[in-house]
């Protein structure tokens, strides 16, 4: 496979892997209540090859490609009636929110199935 082929399979890989809904994620609904995860994606890529020949005369080539990534999740968008707010994930305080939130959307998915 030559350096060309290479980047390309990489990026054909890492085409499906980072996506918009990668970064803006699938909404939760429950009851009035919705939550739309956004996250932060980097990722780092690298190819190499090379042709040589031996002492024999013999023609050698090899190559490599790789790639590497990480997905953090950094906020979530909540929406609540006609209420929208971006609570960010960095601190402590904001995932106490959240947990707190939990326990209400718990209770409209139990409600939901009943129905």
């Amino acid at each position: 496979m030559d350096l060309t082929q290479n980047i390309g399979v990489l990026f054909e890989e890492l085409e499906k892997i980072f996506r918009t809904n990668t970064i803006v994620g699938e909404p939760i609904t429950a009851g009035n209540v919705t939550v739309i995860p956004i996250t932060s994606v980097s990722f780092g890529a690298g190819n190499a090859g090379a042709d040589t020949q031996d002492l024999k005369g013999s023609d050698n080539s090899g190559g490599g490609a790789g790639a590497g990534g990480k997905i953090t999740p950094v906020a979530v968008i909540v929406i609540k009636d006609d209420e929208v707010s971006v609570l960010p994930l960095s601190n402590r305080s904001t995932m106490d929110k959240i947990m707190g939130m939990v326990p209400d959307i718990v209770g409209k998915f139990k409600g939901d199935k009943n129905k």
